[in-house]
């Protein structure tokens, strides 16, 4: 259940009397001159008392009870209105109707002694002659009359509303509406932009409707919990359950009735999103202990035992949502979400399918077939679905969050980045976000600006063993081994059962080639987690890094069973089916890797070297160009490339090649020693000279660039110089120069 359709009346209010005398028609002068005293400026001030909404908002009893729209309060702390010279600060609420915007505040100062004239909603008619007075743009007291245009009804809303013909303005919300005799009949509270004059208000009888009793008696309450669901909605979890904790203090086991069931709810969807879940679940099933029938209450518990990974009481509690209410769409999507946890995606599509066809603006499924489609790899349409959940619900960090995840693995980081960097904005608690957001600093090797990051997520959460699994990620990528260690180990004195901690460690261990303590530690994950198939997959190419193929195809099945959208483990089974030579096959999981992330260029790269095995030239040459289009400084693919264009002949294709990346920056010494072969070929012995020269400089103790250097000198006739780069190659290990100088009679 949306939170804001809660429709929470915490007490009765008091009976206003409806001002039935008979009354004469007024002239514009006279009521204006009448009604704007009672019509206020209100101001709202956000969670850091700052100013951040204006309204209006009209008297309605001399006691000071006020009517206006409650979103000018939304999300706000305090609101306070402007009377003559007076400013009345911290406006207690009364009562509040927030899915139907209606709001009845109230000054305990009583100052405000204005009060409109009530009118009878009921009895308006089409046409009839209405004035409004309100505060557009901040506006004081502006007057505008007009007709009513319309008597509607809101389905959705289950009320009443009036079209009127009267602008209606930012900041004219929750102004008064006049009849001609000077009678409050309603509370402007829209407009259309695109359509002129096309404005509404709410009927004055449906703020009668909540009528406080005793309102001064239970105006702190009251104004506390409205303050408290505001935190909650605005993200100020914490500041919310200030407020909340302090009416549960109130309340008695014999006063809990249905209403108090929603507000247990409350509390514990505070806990939830401070990812407190024991506290949560206790909120929960308070809720649902009072209102047995509580659908979104089961649902929310179902939802709490998901995150904790208890999977099947997860389901039984959305299966009794289900029960409550067939036609209850978030728990339909839940159930799709545990399907999606265990890679059953195409259940998890049928029950995410189900929630929309129950309603077609359930964001939250959208969301969730955006992630489903992100596993299968399918970048573009998981990116569409993400937003049309932001269409549906634009403030939602979630949202934005699988935006980020979807960008994040097509590899376009920047706009992955900005997407993760919304997230946060709009929910500072959203731990994924920020994990996101380091990812992409290692990937751009901003280790330094990763490492605030986790600092940031340490804050937030304080010994999360998730904050120093990835401090220690980090390290491993500086090849600080012995400090990623110390904080694994960390991770584990926190939750010596978290699988991902074991995972890391393994890999850590594979980075220093110990295969032994590598398997210890990613058999220690599978234990912990049987479905982790990351570990699998790692632990299968251990075993080819061991030479034990056949062991490795094996455990690479058990991975696919798991996780059949993995492009890597494709890759990782090319490369085992390569070493047995079994080309066929390697070719078929290269491509396999490919259909799920064609910007691989190191697949690109190794289907080059399977073709160049199988002696197709052509079609080597085509996979070493795609390799180095996808990624202009693989260097690798520039060199093999320009080594098989040498093989066939194509001594200036290889040049060409060779000298663009050299331009480029890479001077590995392959790159020189090609250029070398190619010019010598060419007889163009001073071409050869000048780039091995060059190639030296940039790499002094190669000694395939001396040995080079040595045939040069030779070919031109400079044989002392010749035998000098020979006997340096020589010494620093090169086989053909130490061969060439024992013929010659020469020593090293």
């Amino acid at each position: 259940m949306n939170i804001k359709s809660i429709l929470i009346v915490l007490l009765t209010l008091i009976i206003l009397i409806i001002n039935k005398t008979a009354a004469q028609t007024l002239s514009g002068e006279e009521i204006y001159k009448r009604c704007s005293p009672s019509v206020l400026y209100l101001i709202s001030y956000d969670f850091k008392n700052k100013p951040s909404a204006i309204g209006s908002g009209v008297i309605i009893n001399k006691e000071g009870l006020i009517a206006t729209n409650y979103h000018i309060f939304e999300n706000m702390q305090n609101i306070a209105a402007i009377f003559g010279k007076d400013t009345i600060k911290n406006l207690s609420v009364v009562a509040a109707d927030v899915l139907r915007d209606i709001l009845i505040l109230y000054d305990e100062t009583n100052k405000l002694n204005a009060s409109a004239e009530l009118g009878n909603s009921d009895s308006i008619l089409v046409g009839e002659t209405i004035f409004a007075i309100g505060n557009p743009e901040g506006l004081e007291k502006t007057f505008s009359d007009g007709r009513i245009s319309g008597k509607r009804y809101d389905p959705y809303l289950n009320r009443d509303i009036i079209q009127i013909s009267a602008p209606i303005s930012h900041g004219s919300s929750g102004g008064g509406l006049f009849n001609s005799k000077g009678q409050l009949i309603g509370i402007t509270y829209s407009g259309f932009k695109e359509g002129q004059n096309l404005n509404f208000a709410i009927p004055i009888n449906d703020y009668l409707k909540i009528r406080p009793s005793n309102f001064k008696n239970i105006s702190e309450i009251t104004t506390k919990f409205y303050k408290g669901y505001n935190a909650l909605q605005s993200g100020n979890y914490e500041e919310s359950l200030k407020y909340f904790l302090i009416i549960e203090g109130f309340l008695k086991d014999k006063q809990k009735s249905k209403f108090h069931g929603d507000f247990f709810f409350l509390i514990g969807e505070a806990y939830s999103q401070l990812k407190n879940s024991q506290k949560a679940l206790y909120y929960f099933n308070e809720a649902i202990k009072i209102d047995s029938n509580f659908v979104e209450g089961y649902n929310r518990i179902g939802s709490e035992h998901m995150f904790r990974g208890e999977l099947d009481v997860a389901e039984n509690y959305f299966n009794k949502s289900i029960l409550l209410d067939p036609n209850f769409a978030p728990a339909y999507s839940n159930k799709g979400s545990i399907f999606l946890m265990n890679n059953n995606l195409d259940d998890a599509l049928f029950f995410f399918n189900k929630a929309i066809q129950i309603n077609k603006y359930f964001a939250t499924a959208y969301n969730n077939i955006g992630v489903l489609l992100n596993k299968k790899a399918s970048y573009n349409e998981s990116i569409k679905y993400h937003l049309i959940a932001l269409q549906i619900e634009p403030n939602i960090g979630l949202y934005y969050l699988g935006l980020a995840n979807s960008y994040f693995d097509k590899e376009e980081y920047d706009s992955s980045k900005f997407y993760v960097e919304k997230a946060i904005k709009l929910d500072k608690m959203l731990d994924k976000a920020y994990i996101l957001l380091i990812d992409i600093y290692c990937i751009k090797e901003e280790y330094k600006m990763a490492l605030e990051q986790c600092e940031v997520f340490l804050e937030l959460y304080p010994r999360s063993f998730v904050g120093y699994n990835k401090i220690g990620q980090i390290h491993i990528m500086q090849n600080n081994y012995d400090q990623s260690l110390q904080f694994f180990n960390k991770a584990l004195a926190v939750n010596p059962k978290d699988p991902s901690t074991y995972y890391y460690l393994g890999r850590l261990y594979f980075s220093i080639k110990n295969f032994d303590s590598t398997k210890i530690f990613l058999n220690k994950a599978i234990e912990n987690d049987s479905s982790y198939s990351a570990a699998y997959k790692y632990l299968g190419y251990v075993k080819y890094a061991e030479l034990n193929f056949e062991d490795a195809i094996t455990t690479f099945h058990k991975a696919l069973e798991l996780n059949q959208y993995d492009y890597e483990l494709y890759w990782f089974w090319g490369d085992t089916y390569r070493a047995l030579c079994k080309f066929d096959s390697a070719i078929i999981f290269y491509n396999r890797a490919l259909s799920l992330n064609d910007k691989k260029e190191e697949i690109l790269y190794d289907l080059g070297v399977v073709y160049e095995r199988l002696n197709d030239d052509s079609e080597a040459i085509k996979y070493y160009k795609k390799s180095f289009e996808k990624n202009k400084k693989f260097y690798k693919s520039y060199i093999v490339l320009s080594s098989l264009y040498l093989k066939k002949n194509l001594y200036d294709e290889a040049i060409e090649i060779l000298v663009y990346i050299l331009n480029l920056g890479c001077f590995d010494p392959g790159l020189y020693n090609n250029l070398a072969i190619a010019f010598i070929n060419k007889k163009d012995f001073i071409s050869a000279k000048v780039y091995l020269e060059d190639g030296l400089r940039k790499n002094p103790e190669d000694e395939g660039i001396m040995n080079s250097l040595s045939k040069v000198f030779y070919y031109l006739d400079e044989i002392k110089t010749a035998i000098k780069y020979a006997q340096q190659a020589a010494r620093l290990g090169s086989k053909e120069a130490q061969d060439w100088l024992t013929k010659s009679n020469l020593t090293w």
